[in-house]
C-alpha cells in the first residue's frame, strides 16, 4: 500500500440513507464571485449603500469555498465543512439583503405530479 493512498471510509448518507464511500469525486463548479454578484444584482434592488458589503461577502465566500470546490475529490470532513460555510453564508446574505429582496432569488422549480 502507498503511503500516499487516500483513506478510503464507509458512511450513510443521512439524507438518503444509502452508503457512501469517501473520497467523493467533486462535481460541484468552483464559485465566480464576478458572475454571482451580478446575478444577485440583476435579481434583486439594493440601495448604493448595500453594493459594497454585497461584493465583500460574495468575494469572501468565493474565496473560502472555492479552497474545497477546486480539490478533485472530497472526504466526508471536508463535505461537512462545505456545508457549513454554504449555511453561513446563505444566512450571511439573508441577512444582507432582507427577507424580500432574498426570496427574489430563490428558484421555484415546478414538479411534475
Amino acid at each position: 500500500m502507498s503511503l500516499f493512498a487516500q483513506e478510503t471510509t464507509l458512511s450513510i448518507d443521512e439524507d438518503s440513507g444509502f452508503e457512501v464511500q469517501y473520497p467523493i469525486k467533486n462535481t460541484l463548479k468552483p464559485v465566480d464571485a464576478k458572475k454571482e454578484t451580478k446575478l444577485i444584482l440583476s435579481k434583486t434592488q439594493l440601495d448604493k449603500e448595500t453594493i459594497p458589503e454585497l461584493k465583500k461577502l460574495v468575494h469572501l465566500h468565493a474565496k473560502e469555498s472555492n479552497v474545497y470546490l477546486k480539490s478533485k475529490t472530497f472526504t466526508r470532513e471536508q463535505q461537512m465543512e462545505l456545508k457549513e460555510l454554504e449555511t453561513k453564508y446563505k444566512f450571511e446574505l439573508r441577512s444582507l439583503l432582507g427577507e424580500e429582496n432574498y426570496r427574489k432569488l430563490l428558484v421555484v422549480v415546478p414538479l411534475d405530479s
